[in-house]
């Protein structure tokens, strides 16, 4: 029973995103069969309008995006400034066209990809933050 306590109380210590993730995109076994971990840190989901061609207003899309840490302990620096991050995803994501090119993808993901990582300069010193991964985009009918 007192060992139980012990676990509980260490996890009420431990933020839920504290632990590093097992990179969904491409595990792999490095030397000696250990398997590469990275550290992300998640964005909280940001609205995006996406328009057609001709600059019409075709649906949103929620964007879910993971950042890959290149450095364990700079998790919680970029942690701390995940707000202003979600702001400066939100501001480039409003202020310059997002178009739906082909019907089978809703949005453009490396032009997206593209203006999310140069959003990041000077919220985040350069080279925390070693990639950007999509875990989910939903898009919503205007119907």
């Amino acid at each position: 029973m007192r060992h139980l306590f012990r676990i509980l109380a260490l996890l009420t210590l431990l933020p839920m995103g504290a632990v590093p993730a097992l990179s969904a995109d491409e595990p792999e076994e490095e030397g000696g069969g250990i398997l590469r971990v990275d550290t992300v840190v998640q964005v909280p989901v940001v609205l995006m309008p996406v328009s057609d061609p001709s600059g019409e207003l075709l649906n949103y899309a929620y964007i879910l995006v993971e950042l890959k840490i290149a450095n364990s302990n700079d998790r919680w620096t970029v942690e701390e400034r995940i707000p202003y991050i979600k702001d400066a995803f939100i501001r480039v994501l409003h202020s310059t066209p997002n178009r739906a090119d082909d019907a089978d993808e809703p949005v453009n993901q490396e032009a997206i990809r593209q203006k999310l990582l140069d959003a990041l300069t000077g919220i985040v010193p350069g080279g925390m933050v070693s990639g950007l991964v999509f875990r989910d985009i939903a898009t919503t009918n205007r119907d």
